[in-house]
């Protein structure tokens, strides 16, 4: 992975890996355990099998895993055992996404871990009860996927929490970070791939990032508010980027009543020069 990404993202984290960035990613996977989504002895096996010198251990190691529990689960669907399936297919989601978090958009396997990730947790969702629903919002002319889920189908309307995912998350990855807790605690979950997402790339290549998230969050409102369950009382959260992104939509979109950024990014470019350096030469003219 050292000789694929070309910034580091934490400084410190397990120290199972001398590699800042493996370690880091190790970490972030471990920490969906909370949602039933890694177990601690699965991710250990993986760590000790993964050679760090060689990026394609990384990856291969986790797909192998992914595969494995990803096999488990369909077994125990096939058996009837709903919860154990179900919990398999998001620890398979977890690990395969952290499998394609080692590739580059040019590796060969970039595209087919990401929707194996993806199928997995499809494949769990509608095992919930009730199931976490897949959604499309429609915008300019794009299918950009989302999640919506209630706490109980009965017919009252309580508010809903909308998520904003980071710079490298997957759409799957902010269900576990926020979702689940959000739904425990009575609240509508929903979040979708927008514009620059890590999902939305993997299905459009010219689906990138935007500074103006108002337009696609306001087609997004749109389709929320026909959806049941759904009234008024509309927050929005988002970290990394997200915090960003929150940022932008709220300035414009008044349907929001609450934000809670994480962090909240109130000039990007200035935190652009603060974690890159002053780029700021590259757009002038020559």
């Amino acid at each position: 992975m050292a000789d694929q990404r070309t910034a580091t993202a934490r400084s410190e984290a397990f120290g199972l890996f001398k590699d800042k960035e493996m370690d880091w990613a190790f970490r972030r996977t471990l920490e969906f355990m909370i949602e039933k989504a890694a177990e601690i002895g699965e991710c250990l096996y993986v760590a000790r099998r993964i050679d760090e010198t060689d990026g394609e251990s990384w990856i291969n190691e986790w797909n192998s895993l992914a595969d494995r529990v990803q096999a488990s689960g369909d077994e125990s669907r096939d058996s009837g055992h709903l919860i154990s399936a179900r919990e398999c297919y998001m620890r398979a989601s977890n690990y395969y996404r952290t499998a394609e978090y080692g590739t580059s958009p040019t590796h060969p396997r970039f595209q087919e871990i990401w929707e194996k990730s993806a199928d997995c947790f499809r494949k769990g969702a509608v095992l919930f009860s009730p199931p976490i629903q897949c959604i499309e919002v429609h915008f300019e002319h794009k299918v950009l996927p989302g999640y919506f889920w209630r706490p109980k189908e009965d017919g009252r309307t309580r508010p809903t929490l909308i998520a904003a995912g980071g710079n490298d998350s997957s759409l799957e990855e902010v269900v576990w970070w926020v979702g689940m807790a959000a739904v425990r605690r009575g609240y509508n979950f929903f979040s979708f791939d927008h514009p620059g997402h890590r999902g939305a790339v993997h299905r459009d290549n010219n689906c990138i990032k935007r500074p103006d998230y108002e337009l696609p969050y306001q087609a997004a409102i749109d389709l929320l508010e026909t959806l049941p369950g759904v009234d008024e009382r509309l927050a929005m959260t988002g970290y990394s980027f997200g915090g960003y992104v929150t940022c932008r939509v709220a300035a414009y979109e008044k349907r929001l009543q609450a934000i809670a950024p994480n962090s909240p990014f109130i000039d990007l470019f200035e935190a652009s020069i603060a974690f890159g350096g002053d780029f700021s030469r590259l757009l002038k003219p020559n």
